[in-house]
């Protein structure tokens, strides 16, 4: 009997990890299928994968399914890739499906713009009404909220009263400011 032609390497693209928002770990396994196989990643923000080729790793002869992985680094922040495995052996080659995967935004510091101290003259017997304004930037999408307290709009009694601020966006990160604001009689 005469052996059949080497069937292709058995290859799957398996979920990338530690992504970060310029790189990432691709993972894939491969079964040369009783040969020596080469793996790779093909990878780009597109299935033309025109990011490159990645990882060179070797399987054993014994049929086994063996694990390899490779990180890539360069990646463009907050971007989509799509990825796959493919190897080869002898006399053909094998693909695993594509995946994708989104490298993470930069995230600018969340900045809370704190008022300097405020002095007004008090408008009643029971202080002023007073209006500010604090602003914050930076944070994760949407913009971040700001809230003080006493909030701007109360009436202030004569006298120095501490106003707290605190600034938080939708990744759970706050930062807080204090001013002082003093009304007088």
């Amino acid at each position: 009997t005469t052996a059949g032609p080497q069937p292709p390497p058995i290859v799957s693209t398996t979920n990338a990890t530690s992504i970060t928002s310029t790189s990432a770990v691709l993972n894939g396994t491969i079964n040369g299928e009783g040969s020596q196989a080469v793996a790779h990643f093909e990878y780009g923000t597109n299935t033309t994968y025109t990011g490159g080729h990645a990882g060179t790793y070797f399987t054993s002869f014994n049929g086994d399914t063996e694990p390899f992985s490779y990180s890539v680094t360069g990646l463009t922040p907050n971007t989509t890739y799509h990825y796959r495995a493919f190897g080869f052996n002898c006399c053909t080659e094998g693909f695993g499906a594509d995946s994708t995967f989104t490298t993470a935004a930069v995230v600018q510091p969340l900045v809370l713009n704190c008022l300097s101290n405020i002095t007004v003259a008090a408008t009643s017997s029971n202080g002023a009404a007073v209006f500010f304004t604090s602003t914050a930037s930076g944070g994760c999408s949407p913009p971040p909220s700001v809230n003080c307290y006493p909030p701007s709009g109360s009436t202030f009694p004569i006298g120095t009263t501490v106003v707290t601020c605190t600034a938080s966006d939708a990744c759970g990160s706050t930062t807080n400011c204090a001013f002082q604001l003093k009304v007088n009689s």
